[in-house]
């Protein structure tokens, strides 16, 4: 583990963004790839702030440089270099199913001190790709953002997620093949979280609950209640626990319930 460094986190740390951000590796080491070549420095970062006009394009030479398995350290580098009450930049890795699933990372802005819920995507794992808001492609990455693209969707996305298991079933599936793939979806839908990255227990409790992160998330509606969900989680009796936890959105914050006879795949609970 790393000692304690001088980090601006904005958003009350995001949950445990700021501990995994704190505690990631230096970026030089951590961002070498197989060959030993480094793919991003301390030093590109600060010359790209020192040369950036908005924390947008911040936002997009992130998007363009980092790998998943560096996130963490290039934006340690980040908000070192950052001052506390500045707009900047905050990534999260969440997780796509398309015809090649995959952690995807979010790079979203916070400006006057609000979260912006329309974040640059980026499939990053081999050869960078990007999508802004409003931009025509990628369109499997321009997909993840609308519910109507039910072959592309983020965990978050619940109407898309019951519009394929529709789909499924007209197509001849069975409930077994619904459960299974209601399962896969899921699994990953605490990827939301900023800072946690898979917490396969927590699920949403209810439709209405996760179509407001995925809206949060992706289209700027009601980004608190994405900030009080990673805080709320973080500091609750629930974190890193082993049992299944639903998180139900009341209007003001978030009701996390332990789920004793739930099982993956099975209706939410508020809809059994």
């Amino acid at each position: 583990m790393q000692p304690d460094t001088e980090l601006a986190i904005p958003l009350g740390g995001l949950g445990n963004y700021d501990n995994k951000v704190r505690n990631a590796d230096p970026l030089e080491t951590a961002s070498e790839d197989p060959r030993g070549d480094p793919q991003l420095t301390g030093d590109q970062i600060q010359n790209m702030l020192d040369g950036a006009e908005s924390v947008e394009e911040e936002a997009m030479f992130l998007a363009e440089n980092t790998h998943t398995h560096y996130l963490h350290s290039a934006m340690q580098e980040y908000h070192k270099a950052k001052s506390e009450g500045e707009d900047m930049v905050v990534a999260n890795i969440n997780w796509s199913f398309t015809s090649d699933s995959e952690p995807i990372i979010e790079y979203h802005t916070v400006e006057d001190g609000e979260l912006q819920g329309q974040p640059i995507i980026a499939d990053a794992n081999t050869e960078i790709q990007t999508h802004s808001p409003g931009e025509e492609g990628p369109d499997y990455l321009k997909a993840l953002r609308t519910d109507d693209r039910y072959t592309r969707i983020v965990p978050q996305d619940y109407d898309a997620l019951t519009d394929r298991v529709e789909r499924g079933r007209e197509n001849g599936g069975t409930e077994e093949d619904v459960k299974a793939f209601r399962e896969t979806i899921i699994n990953e839908w605490s990827n939301a979280l900023f800072g946690t990255e898979s917490e396969p227990n927590l699920i949403p409790h209810d439709s209405e609950s996760s179509n407001v992160v995925f809206d949060g998330l992706y289209h700027g509606e009601n980004t608190e209640a994405v900030v009080q969900l990673n805080n709320q989680y973080a500091e609750s009796e629930h974190f890193g626990s082993d049992e299944i936890v639903s998180a139900q959105y009341t209007g003001t914050g978030w009701e996390f319930e332990v789920q004793e006879d739930y099982e993956m795949g099975d209706e939410l609970p508020a809809h059994q």
